[in-house]
């Protein structure tokens, strides 16, 4: 209830609440995830998929763990997704011939034209981005995120598993690989 005793009225936050960064990195969050949530069911798709579908187009033959540890879930949230995908037949799984234990991942060609698809949508979330933000501030932006990632030990390159960091790089390709 507000100060003014008025129960429909919402509470005042608690003074700098809505000036926090924490608090304004995860209103923002939340308000892209239900965009992108929508773009994607529009073709079909959750963000989890989406992502697993993803990372199989840019890395073809990825293991369920090292996808896992490159999107930053558990492997049994990405073999779940894997295996909804392949039965929509946008995914195949193989074993490698060296070592039969990991359960590789390669995209079809369907899958592969849904990838365009969702890129296709990515490019006109950046869009938005673009119109909201210059390029200076828009490099700016991504410059203090990586900064802010690595002080706090997560985003792509430095991502924990089991206890220890594994180092993921991005090579001239943009295929990411383990150092």
């Amino acid at each position: 209830m507000d100060p003014a005793g008025d129960p429909d009225r919402p509470a005042r936050p608690a003074a700098g609440l809505s000036k926090g960064l924490g608090f304004r990195l995860g209103r923002l969050s939340r308000h892209l995830r239900r965009s992108w949530s929508e773009e994607l069911a529009a073709v079909g798709l959750t963000p989890p998929l989406a992502a697993v579908l993803r990372g199989v187009a840019e890395s073809p033959g990825v293991s369920v763990r090292a996808l896992a540890r490159t999107i930053g879930t558990d492997p049994m949230s990405v073999k779940r997704c894997a295996d909804e995908l392949e039965s929509r037949r946008l995914l195949r799984s193989g074993r490698l011939a060296s070592d039969r234990r990991p359960r590789t991942l390669t995209i079809t060609p369907s899958g592969r034209e849904l990838v365009t698809q969702i890129e296709g949508r990515l490019a006109s979330q950046e869009r938005s981005f673009d119109a909201a933000l210059t390029a200076t501030d828009r490099a700016t932006l991504e410059r203090l995120l990586d900064r802010l990632e690595a002080g706090l030990g997560v985003g792509e390159d430095v991502v924990p598993a089991k206890g220890q960091k594994v180092v993921l790089r991005r090579t001239s390709d943009r295929k990411l690989r383990e150092e």
